[in-house]
């Protein structure tokens, strides 16, 4: 072997030995796929090596080296053969020894020519540029000619939204998307940019993602119809599903996302999270104490922090430090109340009631399904609706003051509830809640 470590003689040579004749079982079994099942039971789901390995390849660590050594034995034609083609002047009219099912036969190959034009192919070089420090201006100066009329090239535009996305650069980011999906409706990728996009922005402020994520959700979607192996667009739905509170929808997508990269442990952190926004305490539990392990330092800290901080999530349905915040919001806008209170009394020496404006919003309707109510700051509550094709959260001060039709109890455990209700609209994605129908 070309490796440094590999030294004859030492003990090395044993593992090597005891390697090799693994992966030749494993390859000749056509068990890989096996493989890959026992490394997200250990490393993932931190199922014991015993059960694992039952549950992986249906044998436990005893009967799989039987299984290894017993196929090592029926091996000696090959080693004999071999050790006779090293004889100088010997022909070998023996029976083929060992045989390996080809992957893929004539029938299975397909050849698709796309053709491609001089300014794609200028793009895709000017983009690798742009992506090594040493060439990034050659490469951006390129892409924005490129960009430009009378090329206008999309390429060129998606590579310039990627660059403008790392630097942070999200009002020319939205506007390189939008020339993508201008000049190729059909094109995928700047759906996938644009639900890229949007959660850099979230990230950048600690908000989350404002306004369009029903339009996030079904791009990601398309992206994976078409790229169903894609594991970044499973992670990145799964993450926008759980933040508009389709939590069984966020675990398919985040598992999904395992499945493909298995080794990325953001993902597996992220699931984490969707079990505990869910309630499903011990799922969530059990893989933040897998993670509190992780050779990643980031990765460990964090999960040692959530697990301390899980008493906490429990009780009050928040992580301390949103708690933190909520109390110090709430502090600042009494003070300021207080402020005004005080400046208003001063005018005329005698206290004065503040005077409200009249609600004039009108008042709206929708039809859907509640995909979930959240009673953390009972009375107050949120509720999640999801009507056509958007996701509404429609807040109330009381719950106990909505009027309720087909129903007599308001409740705080509706998950895929048809209903219609009507609000006062705060903005696009939210308002304020009047009445629920339930159906």
């Amino acid at each position: 072997l070309p490796s440094p470590d590999y030294r004859e003689g030492t003990h090395r040579t044993l593992f090597y030995a005891q390697s090799w004749i693994v992966m030749h079982y494993l390859l000749s079994k056509q068990m890989l796929g096996q493989v890959g099942t026992y490394f997200d039971l250990v490393q993932n789901q931190a199922v014991p090596v015993d059960r694992a390995m039952t549950q992986a390849f249906g044998m436990n660590p005893e009967q799989f080296e039987k299984a290894v050594k017993d196929y090592f034995q029926m091996l000696t034609p090959l080693f004999v053969a071999q050790d006779q083609a090293n004889l100088p002047d010997t022909r070998n009219n023996g029976p083929q020894t060992g045989q390996f099912p080809a992957p893929v036969g004539p029938d299975d190959v397909t050849m698709v020519v796309n053709k491609l034009t001089d300014d794609d192919g200028h793009a895709m070089v000017a983009e690798v540029m742009a992506r090594q420090p040493e060439h990034r201006e050659q490469g951006l100066k390129e892409l924005e000619a490129l960009a430009q009329e009378p090329a206008d090239n999309e390429n060129a535009h998606r590579a310039l939204a990627y660059i403008h996305i790392l630097k942070k650069e999200f009002k020319p980011a939205a506007d390189e998307v939008a020339a993508c999906i201008d000049i190729d409706p059909k094109d995928r990728w700047p759906r996938y940019y644009n639900a890229l996009l949007k959660f850099r922005m979230a990230q950048t402020t600690g908000q989350p993602i404002e306004g369009g994520l029903a339009n996030v959700q079904q791009g990601l979607r398309e992206v994976i119809d078409w790229y169903p192996d894609f594991a970044e667009a499973f992670h990145m739905l799964g993450l926008a599903e759980m933040q508009g509170g389709g939590m069984n929808a966020a675990l398919d997508s985040l598992r999904n996302a395992i499945r493909l990269s298995p080794r990325n442990e953001w993902y597996v952190m992220h699931l984490a999270d969707a079990y505990l926004a869910g309630k499903r305490w011990q799922n969530g539990q059990d893989i933040l104490e897998h993670l509190k392990t992780s050779g990643n330092p980031q990765i460990a800290s964090m999960a040692k922090k959530k697990l301390n901080d899980l008493p906490f999530l429990k009780k009050f349905g928040m992580y301390p430090e949103a708690a933190a915040e909520v109390k110090a919001r709430e502090a600042a806008e009494a003070t300021a109340e207080t402020k005004n209170n005080e400046e208003d009394s001063a005018d005329t020496g005698e206290p004065k009631l503040k005077q409200r404006t009249p609600d004039k919003r009108p008042v709206q309707y929708a039809k859907g399904k509640i995909v979930s109510v959240d009673c953390t700051k009972a009375p107050a509550a949120v509720v999640t609706i999801t009507a056509a094709g958007r996701i509404l959260k429609l807040h109330t001060s009381d719950y106990k003051t909505v009027a309720l039709v087909g129903t007599d109890d308001f409740s705080c455990e509706w998950r895929s509830q048809a209903a219609s209700v009507n609000y006062k609209s705060t903005t696009k994605s939210e308002g304020d809640l009047v009445s629920v129908e339930v159906q």
